[in-house]
């Protein structure tokens, strides 16, 4: 089952890569005015018309034809050996989307066994060509077989792209020196990136740089609205860090209201200490108010769910 799971993910990749950069090809302007003569509604070259081109050893030809063959809207048009044949004498002509994709059927085993060393190979040939998602495979790679440095110099050169989860992990490769030495202005700089890019791990992550003044700057307001921002992607950590700092007023006023709505938001995300902290609340609550009697603690929500 996890086989059949993994080769659906590497599938949808595939498909999305292969999307984006057909749309990338059919609006290159010297392609548009060249060779395609397409109308400029941005319809895309026919089947005959691509065979034509790649034939003559157009690799952006190559590669939409190898797209085509492989996800065709009509399945009869499907044709994973052509696929292949394309996708390859495109990567060979060094088509740095081609060596990734063809690396990606290699190891998922899509129209040709799996073939691990294969595809390292094609992998390492992106990455090398300055590809940014095959440079941040490789240094998870890499990674995997211990040799810090040398990961950490693929993150960088996959993160320098604009790679979102590369920055990311780059900033914990700095937090923590591994391969690179500790540098927490680095690491708070890299997770800003992969935040304002919309990662929610790295929002989370950010706000608790800044809740705890790590790089030498401490902005409580700045932390909750980067927590708020990884929150509203359904962060469980970010929603129960926010109902903490209403519950203990921590940079806010304190707010037991708002403490209850974000503690039980992140208690339904399956925080595993947001149900606990919503009891000590309540009991927070009404020795300070004396308006809840203890004992009816667990009816306690409904007098401040409004």
């Amino acid at each position: 089952m996890f086989e059949r799971l993994h080769k659906s993910l590497l599938v949808l990749v595939l498909l999305v890569s292969c999307g984006l950069a057909w749309t990338a090809v059919a609006d290159d302007a010297s392609l548009a005015a060249g060779d395609f003569d397409e109308p400029s509604s941005g319809s895309l070259p026919s089947l005959e018309r691509l065979e034509t081109l790649a034939r003559r050893g157009s690799v952006e030809a190559q590669f939409l034809l190898a797209s085509r063959y492989f996800h065709a809207a009509d399945r009869r048009q499907r044709d994973l050996d052509k696929a292949l044949y394309w996708f390859e004498r495109a990567a060979l002509g060094g088509h740095l989307r081609s060596q990734y994709l063809l690396a990606f059927l290699y190891e998922a085993g899509l129209g040709v066994p799996a073939d691990l060393p294969r595809a390292r190979y094609w992998y390492r040939r992106a990455a090398e060509g300055g590809d940014g998602p095959a440079q941040l495979w490789l240094a998870r790679e890499l990674l995997a077989q211990g040799r810090m440095q040398r990961a950490a110099y693929w993150l960088g050169q996959a993160a320098a792209q604009g790679e979102v989860e590369a920055q990311y992990e780059l900033a914990l490769f700095y937090e923590a020196g591994r391969g690179v030495p500790a540098s927490p202005s680095l690491a708070q700089a890299w997770m800003e990136r992969a935040a304002r890019a919309g990662l929610a791990a790295a929002q989370l992550r950010l706000g608790g740089y800044l809740l705890d003044g790590y790089a030498g700057r401490q902005d409580y307001y700045e932390a909750m609205e980067w927590f708020f921002k990884a929150a509203a992607q359904g962060s469980a950590e970010a929603q129960y860090n926010l109902g903490m700092m209403y519950a203990y007023g921590i940079g806010v006023l304190y707010n037991p209201k708002r403490a209850y709505r974000w503690l039980r938001r992140a208690a339904r995300s399956g925080h595993p200490k947001a149900r606990r902290e919503i009891e000590v609340l309540w009991q927070r609550t009404a020795q300070r108010k004396r308006r809840i009697p203890l004992p009816e603690l667990r009816r306690a929500p409904r007098h401040l769910a409004g």
